[in-house]
């Protein structure tokens, strides 16, 4: 089993828009993500997302090049939020899945599921860097998307 762990595209400014959505240059580099998922063949069922405007049209963008997977809301993935009883969520899934949050969460997630503690950073998410997770007899990193390998910063 995959999980695919996506922060959300650049953001404008609360001054400019409270609700923060996606930016021009946000827009396009999930978009320039989602090409990247699109050839290597990611394919999920659902796609979840926090609910704010700017995870939520992240999670759209990627919608389509990952087989159209369903866009389900959910609770406890904010910025900070704890990872605890999400992680023991994913422990119990079966099936690839993806995951459109933001930071300092993801970062914290990917530590709590790799090396059990999310206070031993591995990795720090920039705006549309996909982690691919893989389950072994523990949690692995498989491959990390970062935006400025897929096309822009």
């Amino acid at each position: 089993m995959k999980i695919y762990l996506v922060r959300h595209g650049d953001a404008v400014s609360k001054e400019v828009d409270p609700e923060r959505p996606l930016s021009d240059l946000g827009s396009g580099q999930v978009q320039d993500a989602a090409v990247v998922l699109g050839r290597v063949g990611v394919k999920v069922a659902e796609i979840m997302h926090s609910g704010k405007k700017r995870a939520e049209e992240t999670a759209e963008i990627l919608a389509s090049a990952v087989g159209g997977g369903r866009l389900v809301l959910v609770a406890g993935i904010g910025p900070n939020d704890s990872t605890e009883d999400f992680a023991r969520e994913v422990d119990s899934w079966a099936g690839d899945r993806m995951v459109v949050g933001h930071d300092p969460f993801m970062s914290k997630l990917v530590s709590r599921l790799v090396l059990s503690d999310e206070g031993k950073p591995i990795l720090k998410f920039e705006p549309a860097m996909v982690v691919c997770l893989k389950r072994d007899e523990g949690w692995l990193v498989d491959f990390v998307i970062y935006p400025q390998l897929a096309g822009r910063r």
